[in-house]
């Protein structure tokens, strides 16, 4: 039992890291267009 509370939290920790970094690589994206106008 522990080992799938283990694996559901690394797996819940992945999901939420690959989130975070879709929307800072969206807004260095959003961020870039602004700075060279």
């Amino acid at each position: 039992m522990i080992a799938f509370v283990v694996i559901g939290v690394v797996a819940l920790l992945s999901i939420v890291d690959t989130l975070t970094l879709s929307r800072d690589a969206g807004d260095e994206v959003r961020k870039r267009p602004s700075r060279l106008k």
